[in-house]
């Protein structure tokens, strides 16, 4: 038995404790602090109890059993976490960072020479047993290296750890508030997110008895369309009826999205407009970074991933640690063990301690505790599922675990999503508030597995996938609305769900949209979708450089019929799809786009560099225009663009006519030459600040065209 304190063997046990019970857990809620409803202090304070106590039950043990040899085994492991958390975990990155299936059969090859590297560690541990002042000189580098990290890591978030104390629920969204609606205005706005429209009308019909009474007052839009295939931009669109062309989820860590989506939603968002009537505003998950409005929210992991919320904040910091000591552990284990660490999203430590799965714990809580009062207006957002992987809930809201997505299983959960309205029908029946209530529920996007009944429509113009994925659902019941359900094939948007809010209310806010039930089948409207693939040929997510191929379509009467595409060709290319010849050695295809710089490997949409070129060819007769349409971050100042036909300048833009979403149409000389292959160059300005990120000006080209003058 150690007679004294020994430091060495404290520093050894220390270095595969801390790592794993205290600097990686830590460090993954900082690094997503914004996705948690905790503060930093009380899980600072139950790691470092955590560790302190398996550190001192390790201290101890040494000292009972044959010391040499324990700590040789316990460098092992520590030797083994390290080499797992800082070089094989970044080699399969997957599983909770992307919400997706884990695909364990590629990662087996990974494991043949993780395993590889862990038998050479335990033949030099065993070789080197005896040598205590090795393992204290390995275990205080790692101790060392973790440490710095963490202490990086809590500098660079200091300002988001104080604002999180400053709460009294850290980053929860104020829940005793939250719970109480209004006896007289309330909107509920529910997002199922990915979830088909075209695949709602179905489980609707083919029920529609039953929900026909359920949904007293409800309208079905079975024609929807939305604006975008991905969630971030679309939250922006539905919340301000406004949008950039073309999304902006392309890359998701740059400034360029945080700063457009802070202007548009602080600036024009609904509940901005709300707030300003009066009404109290919530939406869960107030602090996501991509939708950083006062009030705005975004999905949570606790929504996606039916994760136990409880409004006790002890016990939610304790199920907090336990999801954070589960991912700790699934990043520092081999392949062969981490997948039963993960579970199929039932996870190890969590499922030891609770089985309590739900498909949107926050909006179960909701309404289990929904109360009344005599505030003027209540807004609740909440944004959940829905049809969106990973598929984990049956139709019951039973919790099935982690199932293919494909269309049987996609409708199970989305069933559960009606079931849940269902049950807020019912609770707001119970208390006498339904007809003061306006539920809007509707989707951010669609998805690509089209019906059975539309999966054959399609051909040259449009893809079923593409129109499967402009489909979003739209369920709503306007305030003292009644009647069995309705379904109505009106030409709307998700962009027109603040205008429609607005109307209801009489609020006085201003929205591009328009109010939905103003609409009808007959009405003569075009939407915008702006399809682009980042799964064929697309760039991965930190591509700086380039984006996948943008497809600007544009839709007219019946979204899920071919005429009703417009294909965004000029008029001169009847064959050419995606409407641009790019005749250079490097882009021998059509695009809808142009090169960013001559060395790069794909088209490109976005231009950073200092020059950017289109190459095509001008209508056969008559005069012609250049058409362009661009879009740039909010709030450059002091930056231009010089753009040239053939080294014939034609415009010079300055930073008012580049600002926002623009189309410029420059009319072309009589005398401009013309050739084959037609150079047109836009000449980029000065460098501009956006945050901390210098760079030159950033544009976003949806269409680049020579069209004949009208």
């Amino acid at each position: 038995m150690m007679r004294r304190v020994d430091w060495r063997a404290i520093a050894i046990v220390s270095a595969l404790v801390l790592p794993v019970c205290f600097f990686i857990p830590l460090q993954i809620f900082l690094n997503n602090i914004i996705e948690f409803s905790v503060s930093f202090a009380p899980l600072f304070l139950l790691f470092l109890l955590l560790s302190s106590g398996l550190i001192a039950v390790l201290y101890l043990a040494a000292g009972k059993l044959s010391s040499h040899i324990f700590l040789a085994s316990v460098t092992f492991l520590s030797a083994v976490a390290f080499i797992e958390s800082r070089i094989f975990f970044g080699l399969a990155r997957h599983g909770p960072f992307d919400g997706n299936l884990i695909d364990w059969e590629p990662l087996s090859t990974l494991s043949y020479v993780e395993l590889t590297v862990i038998l050479a560690i335990a033949i030099l541990i065993a070789v080197f047993r005896h040598r205590q002042e090795l393992f204290y000189s390995i275990s205080l580098f790692i101790l060392l290296f973790h440490g710095i990290g963490f202490l990086h890591a809590t500098i660079t978030k200091l300002d988001v750890i104080q604002q999180s104390a400053g709460s009294d629920e850290g980053g929860s969204p104020y829940f005793s508030d939250f719970y109480r609606l209004s006896r007289e205005r309330n909107v509920i706005h529910i997002v199922p997110d990915g979830t088909q429209g075209a695949l709602m009308y179905e489980i609707l019909a083919s029920d529609f008895d039953r929900y026909s009474e359920v949904f007293d007052g409800f309208t079905f839009f079975s024609r929807a369309t939305g604006r975008y295939p991905r969630t971030f931009a679309s939250i922006a669109f539905f919340m301000t009826g406004r949008g950039p062309d073309p999304e902006t989820d392309f890359v998701p860590s740059l400034p360029f999205t945080r700063e457009y989506n802070r202007t548009l939603l602080n600036e024009h968002s609904l509940v901005n407009t709300l707030a300003a009537h009066d009404f109290k505003a919530f939406g869960y998950q107030v602090n996501n970074r991509y939708c950083v409005g006062r009030y705005t929210a975004c999905a949570a992991g606790d929504i996606f991933h039916g994760r136990t919320i409880n409004s006790g904040k002890a016990a939610h910091t304790g199920r907090t640690g336990l999801d954070l000591l589960d991912i700790s552990l699934f990043q520092v284990t081999p392949v062969l063990i981490r997948r039963y660490i993960h579970n199929d999203e039932r996870w190890f430590l969590s499922q030891l301690l609770t089985r309590t799965r739900t498909y949107s714990a926050i909006f179960d809580l909701f309404l289990e505790n929904m109360t009344t009062d005599e505030r003027p207006g209540s807004y609740n957002y909440f944004h959940v599922a829905g049809g969106h992987g990973p598929v984990l809930f049956g139709e019951n809201c039973n919790y099935v675990g982690t199932r293919k997505q494909n269309y049987e299983n996609i409708r199970a959960q989305v069933t559960c999503s009606l079931l849940q309205l269902e049950r807020l029908v019912q609770k707001l029946k119970q208390l006498g508030i339904y007809d003061e209530t306006m539920i809007i529920l509707h989707s951010d996007h669609g998805s690509p597995q089209l019906t059975a009944s539309l999966n054959s429509v399609g051909g040259r113009v449009i893809l079923p996938h593409v129109s499967g994925l402009a489909n979003p659902a739209i369920l709503v019941k306007l305030p003292k609305m009644r009647g069995p359900l309705r379904f109505s094939r009106a030409p709307v948007s998700i962009g027109d769900v603040p205008a429609t809010i607005n109307g209801a209310f009489g609020l006085d806010g201003e929205f591009p949209g328009i109010p939905m039930f103003s609409l009808n089948e007959t009405s003569e409207r075009e939407r915008v979708f702006l399809w682009y693939d980042l799964e064929q040929g697309g760039p991965a997510e930190n591509d700086l450089e380039a984006l996948p191929k943008v497809v600007r379509y544009r839709i007219r009467g019946d979204l899920f019929s071919r005429e009703g595409w417009i294909l965004p060709s000029p008029s001169h290319l009847e064959e050419a799809p995606a409407a641009l010849t790019m005749d250079h050695p490097r882009f021998s295809r059509f695009a809808l786009g142009f090169s960013k710089l001559e060395n790069h490997s794909r088209p490109a949409r976005w231009v950073e560099g200092a020059l950017a070129r289109a190459y095509l060819s001008f209508p056969t007769e008559g005069r012609a225009q250049l058409v362009f349409d661009t879009y740039t971050t909010p709030k450059i100042t002091g930056q231009s663009m010089e753009v040239s036909v053939n080294n014939l300048i034609v415009a010079k833009l300055d930073e008012q006519d580049l600002a926002g979403s623009k189309r410029h149409v420059i009319p072309l000389p009589h005398d401009l030459p013309r050739r084959k292959v037609n150079v047109i160059e836009f000449a980029m300005g000065k460098a501009a600040k956006i945050g901390n990120d210098s760079r030159l000006l950033s544009v976003i080209f949806t269409y680049v065209g020579l069209e004949p003058l009208e």
